[in-house]
């Protein structure tokens, strides 16, 4: 476990829980679940409410150890996720919004006609073009 050096009184910070710090049987059911905390949030909501959000990592936690179980021969059936394995699968869920924009952003181009490059005349074709998808919100987005 490591330390962050100071809160803003001063103080030791407080210890946080990476996952490089699992042990191997956590770390694994952790690998998993993200995959499926992942999957919750494209099916339901990339922008869950608080609550959501401890739902999707419980139910990631539990059907990850469910199927190591069922599948991989994994012992240990009843390992309870701590509160910090928790916060750990519910931060990730930054990387899967990154990936979602990444994704998103190589297909905006073929969809919408934009063109890539640097030169005057495509930075001048893609302003005009962003210009009449947003113009009277004309550009469907939801």
């Amino acid at each position: 476990l490591r330390k962050r050096p100071y809160n803003d009184d001063g103080s030791p910070g407080p210890v946080k829980l990476r996952a490089c710090d699992l042990q191997p049987a956590q770390r694994r059911i952790f690998d998993v679940a993200v995959e499926r905390y992942c999957m919750e949030l494209a099916k339901h909501s990339p922008y869950p409410s608080p609550t959501d959000e401890d739902v999707f990592a419980s139910r990631s936690w539990f059907s990850a150890l469910s199927d190591l179980v069922k599948n991989s021969n994994y012992a240990d059936g009843d390992a309870t996720p701590t509160q910090g394995e928790l916060e750990l699968i519910k931060a990730r869920i930054h990387n899967f919004r990154g990936d979602v924009r990444d994704c998103a952003r190589d297909n905006l181009i073929n969809c919408y006609g934009f063109r890539s490059g640097n030169d005057l005349a495509t930075l001048n074709h893609n302003r005009e073009l962003l210009a009449t998808l947003t113009l009277n919100n004309s550009f469907v987005y939801r």
